[in-house]
């Protein structure tokens, strides 16, 4: 699944430069392509925000019961404290969950969570992060549209394992940077000193901590912002 003319010794000096790299064609042409469909439709979406430090997570069928005015109230909530603090609102589905328990065990993501578990990619991770120490990675599916945003954060504080690099792998096809939901780094001063598009069958990969937001989606984006993201763990 990995593309083989990846260079990962280029690419470690690129990272070892930058602690962030943004590689495109990750995957072979052929599981970019089944991911892609996997995630545009096949995916028992979720609704995952925080709200007063609690994350919570809407199901599908959650959701459907739900009122309009009831979908506002949740919205303006979390509106509210993204004016102060750390918040976030958008589509997810737990893929190690769903692989432990089975639920959904046809689904492509189930191949591709192997995949990224394998020996190959983690050997991968870590000749690109120059760290021996990472043996294990975690993922979820992400879906972003209009309205939907995650606020500034490092990813440093994480209870019951180390994390040492983050990514992100990109399933969107013709993103538009002007759309949002854009990767972009800052500096110790609150500026955005480097952003990455979510191009189509790309990863991006940076060390934890490194502060950084995912912006917020336009409402005249006419498609959503598709990707799994995890990190890579010790």
């Amino acid at each position: 699944m990995l593309n083989p003319a990846l260079d990962p010794p280029a690419l470690a000096r690129d990272f070892a430069a930058r602690r962030r790299l943004q590689i495109h064609d990750i995957l072979n042409a052929d599981a970019a392509a089944a991911v892609y469909e996997c995630l545009a439709r096949d995916v028992p979406w979720n609704f995952t925000y925080l709200l007063d430090g609690q994350e919570h997570l809407l199901s599908p069928q959650e959701l459907s019961a739900m009122s309009r005015e009831q979908h506002v109230q949740v919205g303006q909530s979390i509106l509210e404290q993204a004016r102060s603090r750390f918040a976030f609102g958008f589509m997810s589905f737990q893929m190690v969950d769903s692989y432990r328990r089975l639920t959904h065990p046809d689904l492509y993501l189930s191949r591709l969570l192997e995949a990224l578990a394998s020996p190959q990619f983690i050997g991968f991770a870590r000749e690109v992060a120059g760290d021996a120490a990472i043996n294990r990675v975690d993922a979820q599916a992400t879906r972003y549209t209009a309205g939907h945003f995650l606020t500034l954060h490092d990813d440093a504080h994480y209870e019951g394992v180390e994390r040492r690099c983050a990514y992100v792998l990109n399933f969107s096809r013709g993103w538009r940077a002007e759309w949002g939901g854009t990767l972009q780094f800052l500096n110790g001063e609150g500026d955005v000193v480097e952003t990455f598009v979510p191009h189509f069958n790309s990863m991006s990969l940076f060390a934890v901590p490194t502060p950084h937001i995912v912006s917020y989606v336009a409402p005249y984006a006419t498609q959503p912002r598709l990707s799994i993201t995890g990190w890579f763990t010790v």
